[in-house]
């Protein structure tokens, strides 16, 4: 049977910090469960069933539909600059989409997951709680 195990160890900074604000906790706790169960519908979590076998459960219609929208998430991240260049004949190195597509799938999953079980919203994300979130997030 497929199974998510959460060993002690992630409980520790950035994941939970006994001194952070308790939300802080939770919300990093729900990101991380959230990425994580996001893996049975990734590129490749999609294949197996409930008992671990490889087996496509997706109706042709599903996996087009979820194939359309990989496919943006890989031109997203073709965009990004993995590791910067230093000018002359050095370049700059590009994420490549199609390889990190499941972590870019379940990263998306879990932030979803904490934005929709938090109950907040893109609208409230602004000033002061837009400005702590990032501090919190930078010093991680």
């Amino acid at each position: 049977m497929n199974a998510i195990y959460f060993p002690a160890g992630v409980l520790q900074p950035p994941n939970f910090d006994m001194a952070a604000d308790d939300a802080a906790n939770y919300g990093n706790l729900a990101s991380l469960i959230g990425h994580e169960l996001t893996h049975g519908f990734d590129d490749e979590g999609r294949h197996y069933d409930a008992q671990g076998n490889l087996k496509d459960l997706w109706t042709k219609e599903d996996a087009a539909s979820f194939d359309a929208r990989a496919a943006g998430l890989v031109r997203e991240y073709n965009v990004f600059v993995a590791v910067q260049g230093r000018g002359g004949r050095s370049k700059d190195v590009h994420v490549n989409g199609e390889l990190t597509l499941g972590e870019n799938t379940a990263d998306n999953g879990g932030a979803g997951f904490l934005m929709k079980r938090s109950g907040l919203r893109r609208a409230r994300m602004r000033g002061p709680m837009l400005t702590a979130l990032l501090r919190r997030s930078a010093s991680s």
